[in-house]
């Protein structure tokens, strides 16, 4: 069995991971829970949109904040990650550096070559940049 690269940072905070997932949003139970196999068409079409899912994992800890959010627009996601650091300063944990997998740049909303980066507490904020 191939086991997956494990990595750990001394202490926490010194790495912050952000990560989510996104979930379709339904209007009613599904065949598995109601067992009506029967549909419209229309049902089908229905577009509800999707939920956002954002995570920050401290890598030494493993101590985690999410929330469910209905964007994942600029002004929702630095509300999430002002949240979830103010979470972690709550129990004790300053971040040093945070990994990000985005494939836009966050502030420059231009793409990220390979799409990871990572920020460190001495970098300008986006609102700071000129």
């Amino acid at each position: 069995m191939r086991s997956g690269r494990r990595y750990e940072w001394p202490c926490p905070g010194d790495l912050l991971h952000v990560d989510w997932t996104t979930l379709a949003r339904f209007a009613e139970p599904g065949q598995a829970l109601t067992g009506d196999r029967t549909s419209s068409a229309a049902k089908k079409r229905r577009k509800l949109g999707y939920d956002v899912v954002p995570a920050l994992v401290d890598d030494h800890s493993r101590f985690a904040y999410a929330e469910v959010l209905a964007d994942a627009k600029a002004c929702t996601v630095t509300g999430f990650i002002e949240r979830a650091l103010a979470a972690f300063a709550a129990h004790g944990i300053e971040a040093s550096q945070t990994l990000m997998h985005f494939s836009m740049d966050p502030c420059s909303q231009r793409p990220v070559p390979g799409g990871t980066r990572i920020w460190t507490a001495d970098q300008p904020s986006c609102s700071s940049e000129g």
